[in-house]
């Protein structure tokens, strides 16, 4: 879930967030000041975004809204890994001396980009075996038209080629005129692999 998703999904608090937000529109400005201005000076920001969560929890916000605030605050005012290292830590420090149970919202946000980062590779091996999956079948479908039936064992070599090999296939097929051709072709590309 990106940060401009998280925010949608914040309950009742939302709605008081943002009329308390539009009461006092220094607060607005303030936090588009205070991200400008911390611009050139990382210290500063870091200092100011711990401060603003602090706020949030001091003003009643539930840790969900407030780990979904996070991942917004987070996105627009970004720290160098060191300092965001050093915020992580006194964010845990403040949430265990108020004895916020289970699991840190850093934590948790962790957690979440953990299993986003998961969910995007996962499809993203998926998406590359179908189309290996799909590749294969098509070139053993054309050497099956232009040959006929073919060994088992060539079958194989051509299970072992990867997508851009098996479309270079695909193309060199139309240029073959026996199944020897075929075998040389797969020998002379799986050597050049191993």
């Amino acid at each position: 879930m990106s940060p401009k998703e998280s925010i949608v999904n914040i309950s009742e608090d939302r709605d008081k967030f943002y009329i308390n937000m539009a009461k006092d529109r220094s607060r607005n400005i303030l936090f588009s000041q205070r991200t400008l201005e911390t611009t050139s000076n990382r210290e500063k920001r870091k200092e100011y975004k711990i401060a603003l969560i602090k706020r949030l929890y001091k003003q009643g916000f539930s840790r969900q809204d407030i780990i979904n605030l996070y991942g917004l605050i987070d996105w627009i005012m970004t720290l160098p890994d060191e300092l965001q290292k050093e915020f992580n830590q006194e964010i845990t420090q403040y949430e265990k001396e108020i004895n916020m149970p289970y699991i840190t919202s850093i934590e948790r946000l962790g957690e979440q980009r953990g299993e986003q980062r998961g969910e995007q590779r996962g499809e993203q091996r998926g998406e590359q075996r179908g189309e290996l999956k799909g590749t294969q079948k098509v070139v053993l479908r054309l050497i099956n038209h232009r040959f006929g039936e073919i060994q088992p064992a060539l079958i194989e070599q051509v299970r072992q080629l990867a997508v851009e090999q098996l479309e270079d296939l695909s193309v060199a097929l139309m240029d073959f005129s026996t199944v020897a051709r075929l075998e040389q072709w797969l020998q002379n590309t799986l050597s050049n692999i191993q």
